[in-house]
């Protein structure tokens, strides 16, 4: 609706005039008030973030608590089957110096037998049971050096060769030690459990 005044003129008096839209006109103006609705929506809409901003010090925050409930997790304990081979290792290293001991001896107490044990003994079954025990005890030793990882085949052959050859020599060397007399067949079945455990019991063997 418009309103229009025209003012009085010499003799004309002022007159008010009251038009009204045409159809066409009011179309016009609802669309453009529909555009100017969506248009400020949109403008909204962009300016305001899906997604509050963190700051920084929450940021931080967040990943001080991360790190704080990682360093309470418990922290996972060896698998079983590593603890095992650890303890196997160590196991075969024990023997494998045991064995590599035993051996060096084993020479050395055959040598002293072939040389020097002539001069202080005089009786051939002495001597030869002297050759024997470093006999027994040298092949033992190589055989402990193959068999480290059966602890126990190793437990028995490291047993019987000091009950065994250590008895012998002990008591050819000083006769009065007849207390040892029952610790020479003792060693003696130790080494042949030994060897029943090589047959029998789970370990590996290494050439």
């Amino acid at each position: 609706m418009t309103l229009r005044l025209r003012p009085s003129t010499a003799g004309v008096p002022a007159k008010i005039t009251i038009t009204q839209p045409d159809l066409s006109s009011r179309l016009l103006a609802c669309f453009v008030g529909i555009r100017s609705v969506a248009f400020s929506e949109r403008a909204t809409t962009s300016l305001s973030p899906s997604r509050p901003i963190r700051s920084s010090h929450q940021s931080l925050m967040s990943n001080t608590e991360a790190d704080e409930t990682t360093s309470l997790l418990p922290t996972q304990s060896p698998k079983p089957d590593t603890v095992e081979d650890e303890e196997e290792t160590m196991s075969s290293q024990l023997y494998w110096k045991v064995g590599a001991v035993f051996g060096a001896t084993a020479v050395g107490f055959g040598a002293f037998g072939a040389h020097g044990l002539k001069n202080r003994i005089s009786d051939p079954a002495k001597i030869a049971s002297w050759t024997t025990a470093a006999h027994y005890q040298l092949a033992h030793s190589i055989v402990l050096l193959i068999a480290r990882q059966n602890p126990v085949a190793a437990g028995f052959f490291t047993a019987g060769m000091t009950m065994f050859s250590g008895s012998i020599y002990a008591l050819i060397l000083n006769p009065d030690l007849k207390f040892l007399g029952p610790v020479t067949p003792i060693g003696g079945l130790a080494l042949i459990a030994g060897w029943l455990a090589l047959a029998f019991t789970k370990g590996r063997v290494r050439f």
